[in-house]
């Protein structure tokens, strides 16, 4: 669900720009000049390749979402995974374990093509499918859910790209480096 901090867009357009923005401040910050960078675990342990992955496996889920699909398989969950009392934090320790290893040109690759697949998906709704209760889009996910589904939108993406993006600049600032590549004022 949305978060009480992240912009409620007023319009299709308002909303595409919001995500249009968010992202690009995000693949600003992880333009460093050493993908070692990229890969270096930061003070909590996760590195910044593993936001990345992070952020296309949420953007997988909303994509299955708005597209009637299992949700949990879209992001590689089996049944066996499903746990219907498995928190946000506890599905994110599962996929952390299975994609810390997976290589970077994967996960960038994995980290764009998610992206383009939910802009294709949310180019191909009206501003009207947006404000449809959740329950429209995941019928058979009880109990119903009258929220907009556009709260999922707003958080599994800008308002995503933004939480990550302060911790990728905080891992980035424990490397001594910045987004830009400068040492890290002391």
């Amino acid at each position: 669900m949305a978060d009480d901090a992240i912009p409620s867009p007023q319009s299709k357009a308002e909303l595409m720009d919001l995500i249009a923005a968010s992202r690009a401040a995000l693949e600003r910050a992880i333009d460093v000049p050493d993908e070692a960078m990229l890969t270096a675990p930061g003070p909590e342990g996760w590195s910044v390749k593993d936001h990345l992955i992070h952020i296309a496996l949420w953007e997988d889920n909303l994509l299955a979402l708005l597209q009637g699909r299992n949700r949990q398989a879209a992001m590689g969950l089996s049944s066996e995974d499903d746990n219907p009392e498995a928190s946000a934090e506890d599905i994110n320790d599962v996929l952390y374990v299975r994609h810390k290893d997976r290589p970077l040109p994967d996960v960038l690759h994995a980290f764009t093509a998610a992206h383009e697949r939910v802009l294709a998906q949310l180019d191909a709704m009206s501003w009207e499918d947006l404000g449809k209760p959740y329950s429209d889009y995941q019928p058979n996910d009880p109990p119903p859910n009258p929220d907009p589904v556009g709260y999922w939108v707003a958080g599994n993406t800008y308002g995503h790209f933004d939480e990550h993006r302060e911790w990728i600049a905080a891992i980035l600032a424990s490397l001594g480096k910045t987004a830009a590549g400068t040492p890290t004022p002391l």
